[in-house]
């Protein structure tokens, strides 16, 4: 009788939950423009994002890319810098909004700015992009457009996309924005920047701790099966 009882006082807890799960409102971003322009050694990048629901605490993230410095970051909303918290969790560098966000509100538009510092003719630019997910229409239509404004013979790589010969600029659309834009950029001089990500450090230290470890544990290991061994 008591376990029957528990079943069901579990049970009416998780439908609870899922319940008031159901009735919060979860922001998705319903539409995404990325634009980046590439003078010189220099990537500008212009992205916009419309989230539907009411997003709440928004958040925004990059990932680092070898020979990409990303330089300051303008967050703009309803043509207002909005202030925001950075914290750096290698190789991700997340943007927190420490705005006060109206609950009312149903819908929200967001336009990031930065530039971007090429070291590398074959370089990928990061984008900035939102921890919301991407909600697609019912149609299966994408909702993420990328164009790219490049100098002389440079061409995208990662994404695929588009030229157009009219505007000189390449484009596509998809249903997700990748976290980078990867560029084969002609003209650029190669500089000495770091190509491995900057938290290799950390990984050969995560390595040789493993590797310290496995040489106390292995002859302790070992002298404890030879003395159960002459025990038995």
């Amino acid at each position: 009788m008591l376990r029957h009882l528990t079943r069901v006082v579990v049970a009416a807890t998780l439908a609870a939950g899922s319940v008031s799960a159901q009735q919060q409102p979860r922001a998705r971003v319903q539409q995404a423009d990325v634009a980046i322009y590439v003078i010189g050694a220099v990537a500008r990048v212009r992205a916009r994002y419309i989230f539907a629901g009411n997003p709440g605490a928004v958040s925004f993230e990059y990932l680092e890319q070898p020979c990409a410095v990303v330089g300051p970051i303008r967050l703009e909303s309803n043509g207002k810098q909005v202030p925001y918290a950075g914290e750096a969790t290698d190789p991700w560098v997340r943007l927190h909004d420490t705005s006060a966000v109206d609950p009312t509100r149903l819908s929200l538009g967001y336009q990031i700015t930065y530039e971007v510092k090429l070291a590398a003719s074959d370089v990928s630019v990061p984008i900035v992009l939102p921890t919301s997910a991407l909600t697609g229409t019912r149609r299966g239509e994408p909702v993420a457009t990328i164009h790219a404004t490049l100098m002389w013979n440079a061409r995208p790589i990662v994404p695929r996309m588009m030229f157009n010969e009219s505007t000189r600029s390449w484009s596509a659309r998809m249903a997700a924005l990748p976290s980078a834009v990867r560029l084969s950029a002609a003209g650029v001089p190669n500089e000495k920047c770091w190509l491995e990500p900057k938290n290799s450090g950390g990984l050969a230290r995560v390595f040789w701790a493993l590797v310290a470890t496995l040489a106390l544990w292995v002859p302790l290991y070992m002298w404890w099966a030879n003395r159960q061994r002459r025990a038995a």
